[in-house]
């Protein structure tokens, strides 16, 4: 019998991934969004994707649910009764989290709350594998481990940051099979121009084919620690088999200034990207300047390396964004 799964937040580019890896690997999903399936042809390409999964693979379920409702949660829960829930929905930018910290604080933590109310009361057999976030840490340590310190610099980093103290209690009370998932930066071509790797990427295709002169940017000084988001996705599957649920660091473990990748990036169309960039000094401060994590907790527990650089990264999401314009 297959292992039946539910992926919330199927629709952004983590979800779309998992469940596809999910499915190709032989599990039953239910992959849950927030809009009709039939819209999906009218949105980004990773809905597309998911909408012919969905035709094409008798494993895979899509649902409406909204999981602010506590009501429909336990609706869903108590009918399903999956054996692991990856829960992958969220509101993810911390810059946006600003513009709506009161949606920000009930999809990335009350709902939460509900997955993890209904689990205790309804399939307490039932595993939890929580997509967190290092934006939760502002640490000394270089690189960041699982015991480094936690400093909260925005509304989004709150709100995730209350949902893995709550993941930790109901573990710690109740004994729920939950596993926190502290993702650092993870990338593909699925990604929103929210996100500076894609907006750096569809600028670069944009300026290369002239259609635009420059790239606006905040700042250039921030070091980031990027891996590729199918191998994060393989780290979540591996997560909900463990016996014992683990908080853990997915990372590279590789730091690279944002300056140092944009350069890199505008290098692949043979550009200078000291012509083409724009950095406005009014711009907003992260608060976080240097974030690269330690993946040695994932490596001896799920045998799990990040083995894609940013240089790869960067190669495969601007010669999707030229595939797109020609």
């Amino acid at each position: 019998m297959k292992t039946k799964v539910i992926v919330t937040g199927v629709q952004g580019q983590d979800g779309s991934i998992l469940s596809e890896i999910l499915v190709n690997s032989g599990y039953e999903v239910i992959g849950i969004g927030r809009r009709r399936l039939d819209d999906f042809s009218t949105r980004d390409l990773s809905l597309k994707r998911l909408a012919d999964l969905n035709q094409s693979s008798g494993s895979f379920k899509y649902t409406i649910c909204d999981l602010r409702d506590a009501t429909s949660v336990y609706n869903l829960i108590n009918t399903e009764k999956p054996q692991i829930i990856f829960n992958l929905a969220a509101m993810s930018s911390p810059a946006e989290s600003w513009d709506n910290p009161a949606g920000t604080l009930s999809n990335d933590t009350h709902a939460v709350v509900n997955i993890l109310d209904a689990i205790k009361n309804l399939s307490p057999k039932t595993r939890l594998v929580q997509a967190c976030t290092a934006a939760i840490f502002h640490s000394s340590e270089k690189p960041i481990h699982e015991k480094s310190q936690i400093k909260i610099v925005n509304p989004y980093a709150a709100a995730k940051f209350a949902a893995y103290a709550m993941c930790d209690q109901y573990r710690s009370r109740y004994g729920i099979h939950v596993s926190n998932a502290i993702m650092f930066n993870h990338e593909s071509i699925w990604r929103p121009e929210a996100f500076v790797t894609r907006k750096i990427s569809k600028a670069v295709a944009d300026i290369s084919m002239g259609s635009r002169k420059k790239l606006n940017l905040w700042t250039l000084d921030p070091i980031r620690d990027w891996g590729w988001a199918h191998e994060y996705m393989e780290a979540l599957e591996l997560l909900g088999k463990l016996e014992k649920p683990r908080d853990m660091i997915l990372a590279t473990g590789i730091g690279v200034s944002l300056r140092e990748y944009v350069e890199y990036c505008f290098s692949l169309v043979n550009l200078n990207y000291l012509d083409h960039i724009q950095v406005d000094p009014n711009g907003l401060n992260t608060g976080v300047d240097v974030s690269v994590g330690d993946p040695t907790l994932a490596k001896e527990s799920l045998g799990w390396q990040a083995s894609i650089s940013w240089k790869e990264i960067a190669n495969r999401m601007i010669a999707h964004d030229l595939s797109l314009l020609k």
